[in-house]
């Protein structure tokens, strides 16, 4: 009986330990032309979390798939990472809506933002979707683990 449970509750936390590990997943960015024509072949690239420091191209960190170190000046890196994301973050988060969709307005005819804003808003989607999923494998997990046992 206490080997059952043993065996379960071990069963359980390795099922719930390995939906953890989605989150530090790669993500595979299948090839795709550019508005110019540009072919741009697919390729790896470490999941898209918010984080700019576990980055590849974060200067001094590692591509495993590659083996090359990121060069480049970490403060450079992260003004440039923030750019558009910490202004736009900034206003959604100490502003008003009304400000906020005013600042909306007068940047909604910069290319560069409307694609920023647009993969940004992407990320934020997909995010949301792991989030929800690892969530679903966790209660998966836990409820397996309940009713196996419920069953001793």
């Amino acid at each position: 009986m206490k080997t059952k449970i043993t065996l379960i509750l071990f069963v359980t936390s390795i099922f719930i330990i390995s939906t953890t590990f989605l989150t530090y997943a790669d993500v595979w960015v299948r090839g795709y032309y550019r508005k110019d024509g540009t072919y741009v072949r697919g390729h790896w690239r470490s999941d898209p979390d918010g984080n700019p420091y576990n980055n590849w191209s974060f200067p001094g960190n590692i591509n495993p798939h590659t083996g090359k170190i990121a060069t480049g000046n970490p403060s450079t890196y992260l003004k440039n990472y923030y750019g558009w994301k910490y202004t736009y973050e900034l206003y959604r988060s100490y502003y008003n809506d009304e400000q906020f969709n005013n600042w909306l307005e007068d940047n909604k005819d910069n290319e560069q933002f409307a694609e920023w804003l647009s993969q940004y808003e992407k990320e934020q989607e997909k995010l949301r979707d792991d989030r929800i999923k690892r969530l679903s494998f966790l209660f998966f997990g836990l409820a397996i683990g309940y009713i196996a046992s419920l069953n001793q």
